[in-house]
């Protein structure tokens, strides 16, 4: 079952990420929380290629010379949060392209949901730049969370 965003109902999402954070008196989010909003997404993203794929960042970029740099990014917000919130972070894959993944990651406080972002990206050669399918093995431990 999907709600009005397509998000599954059911506990398929991954990475849980906690994180507070700082909005100003009109409980909009402060250019603080607008700049640190791509460090907490890229971040989660980062945590689930290493827990979930099994390749950290470094080994991904130094040794096998791939990357998968930002196609695309955005974001909705929906509510407010509140100085002293602890954010979830909550990741699903939306698509999964042949050299792409975009992501959903959905923030929550107290479980009323405050904001989505979809997070595109490509996998790529670091020496040639060009696209590079996502490899077999890769792609099974990605596709559990494909909503």
């Amino acid at each position: 079952m999907r709600d009005e965003y397509g998000i599954a109902q059911e506990s398929s999402l991954y990475r849980i990420y906690t994180k507070e954070i700082k909005l100003d008196a009109g409980g909009s989010p402060t250019s603080e929380l607008q700049t640190n909003f791509f460090d907490m997404v890229g971040g989660v993203v980062e945590d689930w290629f290493r827990e979930v794929v099994g390749l950290p960042f470094q080994e991904m970029h130094l040794e096998r010379r791939i990357g998968f740099p930002i196609v695309n990014t955005g974001c909705e917000f929906f509510r407010p949060a509140h100085l002293g919130d602890t954010l979830r972070l909550e990741l699903a894959i939306a698509k999964l392209g042949r050299s792409s993944i975009e992501f959903v990651v959905r923030g929550s406080v107290g479980g009323e949901e405050k904001f989505r972002a979809r997070h595109k990206v490509a996998l790529v050669s670091l020496d040639t730049w060009r696209a590079l399918p996502i490899p077999a093995d890769m792609r099974a431990k990605m596709q559990p969370f494909v909503l």
